[in-house]
């Protein structure tokens, strides 16, 4: 499993967010309500966008979240397992010194 180092640093505000947002010990798509519709480090040309995309529509075995970065200098796009984006949410809250 991928750990922070693997994101670009500029998403490392969202999986905190994520983290934070978590009212359960498993995620669930419900949190995506609670994350706030800004974050710090980005530039006005920049939108992050994150959803959950369901097993029925996308025609997986689970469904999945997507995170896409979106700017003057193009898109980049993350397809993560719940358990990836839980996983790096609890490790951000670790190091941003907000979790346990």
């Amino acid at each position: 499993m991928k750990s922070l180092v693997d994101y670009p640093s500029i998403l490392h505000p969202l999986f905190v967010a994520v983290g934070e947002a978590m009212d359960r010990p498993q995620l669930h798509p419900g949190i995506l309500a609670y994350l706030p519709q800004t974050f710090s480090g980005f530039t006005p040309d920049q939108v992050i966008t994150i959803l959950h995309v369901s097993a029925l529509t996308s025609g997986d075995k689970h469904g999945h979240y997507e995170i896409s970065l979106t700017g003057t200098s193009g898109q980049l796009g993350w397809k993560l397992r719940p358990g990836e984006l839980q996983s790096l949410a609890k490790e951000a809250l670790s190091k941003d010194g907000t979790g346990n």
